[in-house]
């Protein structure tokens, strides 16, 4: 877990992982890095980004952190199980700023309960300039895309009633349902493919009261190719 460090360069890292909780790399309020040629099975995020002040990570006295920017994971493999995401921005995010990310030529085997990638915003950063190109999906379980605003159980301003906090606590939108394609006639192997995709849009928590509308995205190609 890099936290609050600058031009850091991980490569042809493994993790097979089947703990409940057991995060992959996480990266927290750093900014300036490089994730090459890994492989990430993990039983919560595959990948995530985060961001706080200080060494606690839920202080009686909030933190803000520093602003994260420029980092790039690129050619890395994903196994997600049931917990977590495959890719994940958040949920801590107590910064003002979080952007030039890219994920680029990675392929995702499998997610389970989660999204392939997510932007999860609870608390109060700007998330903007996210690149995602050549995403290969083989298998998605349940939601390709998620991106939500809204108070989850690790945001500081949460309600303190139990009750309440899980009545905010929504579902994530679901953006471009992976559908698992049909067999090809000549009995190969089939493979759903997103390529292209950017532009997502701006997740701020300064409106709260709504999830987040459908992405805009400037190209977008999404098949089955045999």
């Amino acid at each position: 877990v890099p936290q609050d460090c600058r031009q850091v360069n991980i490569r042809n890292v493994k993790i097979v992982s089947w703990k409940f909780g057991s995060d992959g790399i996480d990266l927290v309020a750093t900014s300036g890095v490089r994730v090459a040629d890994c492989f990430l099975r993990c039983n919560d995020d595959c990948i995530a980004i985060k961001g706080w002040g200080g060494t606690e990570k839920y202080p009686q006295t909030p933190q803000k952190g520093p602003n994260i920017s420029d980092i790039a994971v690129r050619n890395t493999v994903f196994w997600n199980m049931a917990w977590g995401n495959a890719i994940d921005i958040g949920f801590e995010l107590r910064c003002d700023l979080v952007s030039n990310l890219s994920f680029t030529d990675c392929d995702v085997v499998h997610v389970d309960r989660g999204a392939v990638f997510s932007i999860h915003n609870g608390d109060y950063a700007t998330v903007q300039d996210v690149r995602v190109e050549n995403l290969r999906v083989e298998d998605a379980m349940h939601k390709l895309i998620d991106v939500a605003i809204f108070l989850s159980q690790y945001s500081l301003d949460r309600p303190q009633d139990e009750a309440e906090r899980k009545r905010r606590y929504q579902r994530g939108c679901k953006y471009l349902p992976a559908r698992r394609p049909s067999l090809p006639p000549t009995g190969g192997t089939s493979r759903t493919s997103c390529s292209k995709t950017s532009a997502l849009p701006t997740a701020s928590s300064r409106s709260r009261s709504s999830r987040a509308t459908t992405p805009r995205t400037r190209s977008r190609t999404c098949g089955s190719r045999t």
